[in-house]
């Protein structure tokens, strides 16, 4: 699958940064499928020691993916931070879908959805369920 991608360069100075004399650089990137849905957008932003230097003191990225796979419904999306797998949601149905939230030390959250209705949560901790609960 061939797919147009569009970058823009976008200088930001922040309040915060102002004071220090921090210069900010991001790139943001699309890229589309063939019939025009975004597919990815992918965000870096650079962190400058100074306004005049060229010597980067940080770099982040966040990146979003767009799967569609049924047709007509809502794509199945994941979003990553510096390559870090944090959200995603994934769609057995039009109204029904898994969505998860990953966090630092080993925590995930896992909420079910079926035909609109909040099924249940799954509670992990190093990939071990750790709590669970049902909603009728």
């Amino acid at each position: 699958v061939s797919a147009e991608t569009i970058v823009r360069w976008k200088r930001r100075l922040t309040a915060e940064n102002k004071k220090k004399k921090k210069k900010r650089l991001m790139v943001v990137e699309w890229k589309y499928t063939q019939d025009g849905s975004v597919s990815e957008k992918y965000y870096v932003e650079y962190t400058y020691k100074d306004a005049s230097s060229s010597m980067i003191t940080a770099k982040n990225s966040k990146r979003e993916v767009f799967e569609y796979k049924i047709e007509g419904g809502l794509p199945d999306y994941y979003y990553y931070e510096n390559s870090v797998l944090r959200m995603q949601t994934v769609y057995s149905g039009e109204n029904s879908y898994m969505s998860a939230s990953y966090f630092d030390g080993g925590f995930v959250v896992e909420s079910y959805y079926n035909e609109g209705n909040h099924t249940k949560d799954l509670f992990y901790m190093n990939g071990t369920l750790w709590r669970s609960r049902v909603y009728e």
